[in-house]
């Protein structure tokens, strides 16, 4: 399989929903929709070198789950 093109990492770039949490990296994803086209731009090296190289840094590795607690919900 090839990497994705910028046309498909701006497909994806519309498919995010807004009003979600930022991520580790404090960047919002509505700042990446902004102009779809420039961050797609931006972004392709970075996801084409991933591809080829087939890996990604250690910090991208992990993920951070945290429960947040809505009004009502017990803490047991």
């Amino acid at each position: 399989m090839d990497p994705p093109t910028k046309i498909e990492i701006q497909l994806a770039l519309s498919q995010l929903e807004n009003g979600k949490a930022a991520s580790l990296d404090n960047i919002n994803w509505e700042v990446l929709k902004v102009d779809p086209e420039i961050t797609a731009e931006m972004l392709y090296p970075l996801l084409e070198k991933i591809w080829k190289e087939d890996k990604i840094s250690e910090d991208r590795e992990e993920g951070l789950i945290i429960k947040i607690l809505k009004k009502g919900d017990i803490i047991l």
